[in-house]
């Protein structure tokens, strides 16, 4: 997942058939829905989100997303650990909906130092 003439692992991209978006702020690894992975799901009924400092391998389902229209398993796109989980989107699944980018993040995440360079497949 490193961009082309970067050092930084991640700075913002976009996986998962484009349905899921990561960004690297402030040292860590934010990750939300893009506008397509919320217009596939339609209006979203439950967020289910994984506890704060657990620790994932690359590929682990990190949050698993109900919507009227289907349903959504992220990823985790490296391996590393929770930080922080957007609480107010689990209360209120419509953040996620009315604005993905920002206040409707879903996960922050701190990716294991050496495996930070490993490209994603």
């Amino acid at each position: 997942m490193q961009l082309h003439g970067t050092t930084d692992p991640v700075q913002s991209r976009e996986y998962q058939q484009g349905r899921v978006w990561a960004q690297s702020r402030e040292g860590v690894l934010w990750v939300g829905l893009t506008s397509a992975g919320v217009e596939e799901l339609g209006e979203l009924e439950s967020i289910a989100f994984p506890v704060e400092g657990e620790r994932v391998e690359q590929g682990d389902l990190l949050v698993e997303i109900d919507g009227v229209s289907g349903k959504l398993e992220v990823l985790a796109p490296f391996a590393g650990q929770v930080e922080e989980i957007n609480e107010r989107a689990e209360r209120e699944p419509e953040r996620v909906t009315d604005d993905p980018l920002e206040e409707g993040w879903l996960v922050k995440f701190r990716i294991r130092p050496e495996k930070a360079g490993e490209k994603n497949t």
